[in-house]
């Protein structure tokens, strides 16, 4: 019994050279992906990720201009100018009926939406003077947030935190004084004007952003020698710039969360800059816009100035990329809520040939809305897996 068994074990040490070899020429390297949670991998569901489902084009629909989505599937936009009041307009799926929402006062325009689309900063002004107040849409009640004479706001700027706690505008007290960053908590309900020691440096004309939690802004500066994204940190009563980067594109930054923004710079690609570290990591390259949706974990992007693509971010990284959009210049991108449908706003370049044309999958339907090329126009791309 000894012996056979040992001459078993001699037998098998003979084969596994042979054995060994066969299987290193058939060995395959993969890199494996392993997300946060089960739910983050798009082949659990069965679903592409971006899959275009139907696509609306919103031929004599539109408003002057979009304010973003009231829910999932509604937008809200304005209509009207300064001589005469404002009425914002819903329009919900099919898209092709719009709905009165609410009539501004005389001389009131809105400047922006809530995040969860429930009020509108409204700028009005009357003899000389202008006031900034929140308006529900729901039943057109308002909150004064700030009044101030004409030459005092230096921008027709008013920008919402994420969260929706914030609401932050560039004034200054006088033609010749110091500008101030005005912010308004929607929670405590109360008005603080911080200091800009660098105010200077700042485009004017350019949003600044609260992160969540008020501890930081971004915006950014133009010269000469090109645009700069900042980042502000909250030092007692005063926003002071802490870190500047070369930019490329008006308003192509945002906060991914409290410590980390994206931005695209100078050499058009997408970055990531992780205040915390100071570490700088570049996601893709070729991008002239984007935006993320308001979960931030999905991206829509523009390349080679008529193509939209939409990805997945994980980590330092951009997931399942793809085409989902193209033949016009985009001006504007704004995701739903439940990033299942992308807004595109845009026109259609001069002296050239190419239609504007949708890039669905092979199962896609489009929508009956779908037919006259224009030079200008808005679309709506329903994705059935994102």
């Amino acid at each position: 019994m000894r012996l056979r068994r040992t001459m078993a074990l001699l037998t098998l040490a003979s084969l596994l050279p042979g054995l060994m070899s066969g299987c290193s020429r058939g060995v395959k390297s993969e890199t494996v992906v392993i997300p946060d949670s089960a739910g983050d991998l798009s082949s659990s569901t069965g679903r592409e990720p971006f899959e275009v489902k139907t696509i609306y084009r919103l031929q004599g629909t539109e408003p002057d201009r979009w304010l973003g989505w009231t829910d999932d599937r509604t937008l809200l936009g304005a209509s009207g100018n300064s001589e005469r009041a404002e009425t914002l307009t819903e329009l919900g799926t099919p898209y092709d009926t719009g709905r009165k929402a609410l009539d501004l006062g005389s001389g009131e325009s809105a400047l922006a939406l809530s995040p969860d689309g429930s009020a509108v900063v409204t700028l009005a002004s009357a003899n000389g003077s202008v006031s900034l107040s929140l308006v529900r849409l729901s039943d057109g009640g308002r909150t004064p947030i700030d009044s101030l004479h004409g030459s005092q706001l230096l921008s027709r700027q008013a920008t919402w935190s994420d969260n929706g706690r914030y609401v932050s505008y560039l004034a200054q007290d006088d033609q010749d004084s110091a500008a101030y960053l005005g912010v308004y908590d929607t929670v405590q309900g109360g008005l603080n004007r911080y200091g800009l020691p660098d105010w200077q440096k700042l485009n004017k004309l350019a949003p600044i952003k609260l992160a969540d939690d008020g501890a930081s802004a971004l915006t950014s500066s133009w010269s000469e020698t090109g645009e700069k994204v900042l980042l502000l940190a909250r030092e007692g009563d005063a926003y002071a710039i802490r870190y500047e980067h070369s930019m490329s594109g008006a308003d192509s930054f945002d906060w991914l969360n409290p410590n980390q923004f994206l931005f695209t710079d100078g050499d058009d690609s997408l970055c990531v800059y992780d205040k915390r570290n100071g570490s700088l990591s570049l996601l893709l390259g070729g991008i002239s816009r984007f935006k993320l949706s308001p979960d931030k974990k999905t991206i829509a992007y523009i390349r080679n100035e008529d193509a939209v693509f939409a990805g997945q971010l994980q980590g330092n990284n951009v997931l399942n990329e793809k085409t989902v959009y193209q033949g016009v210049i985009p001006s504007g991108l704004i995701w739903s809520p439940d990033h299942e449908s992308l807004l595109v706003s845009g026109w259609k370049p001069y002296g050239r040939d190419t239609q504007p044309m949708p890039v669905p999958s092979e199962t896609a339907a489009p929508s009956r809305q779908m037919q006259a090329v224009q030079d200008v126009s808005s679309n709506i791309l329903e994705f059935s897996g994102t």
